[in-house]
């Protein structure tokens, strides 16, 4: 009985490593949708590794200066905001080719920019002040 359970175990393993489409978890974007986004244009449920998305952010009400969309380029950086808008950002994503580094997250290329993000969040200005829009 001991003998059956490790491969077992091994094989459990494996496959919470690939996701539906065969591919390795690192090969993949991570879902955009990590603090506050107002809309992604493919659920995480229905999201498919590495396709093209599409995120928006608004002011709501109309109550802040600004709205942005806001990125992180490392698990070290703090967030950036990159677009700005009074009334709505929306910018297309393209997952970055994958580099062949197991241990580090594929990015996400912002359209019209070559620096990559790989967690977004929706931002307001509010008297001269970023902040990070709440639940």
């Amino acid at each position: 009985m001991k003998v059956l359970v490790l491969p077992l175990i091994l094989s459990s393993i494996a496959v919470l490593n690939v996701i539906g489409n065969g591919k390795h978890s690192s090969q993949c974007c991570i879902h955009p949708n990590y603090q506050i986004i107002h809309e992604v244009n493919v659920s995480e449920w229905d999201f498919d590794c590495d396709e093209p998305v599409q995120i928006k952010c608004n002011n709501i009400n109309f109550a802040a200066d600004l709205v942005g969309i806001a990125g992180r380029r490392s698990y070290k950086e703090n967030f950036k905001v990159f677009t700005r808008n009074p009334k709505q950002c929306v910018r297309n994503l393209t997952c970055a080719p994958f580099q062949g580094i197991w241990t580090e997250p594929r990015k996400w290329i912002p359209e019209g920019r070559t620096d990559g993000f790989f967690n977004f969040a929706c931002a307001f200005k509010k008297n001269g002040k970023w902040q990070f829009f709440e639940d």
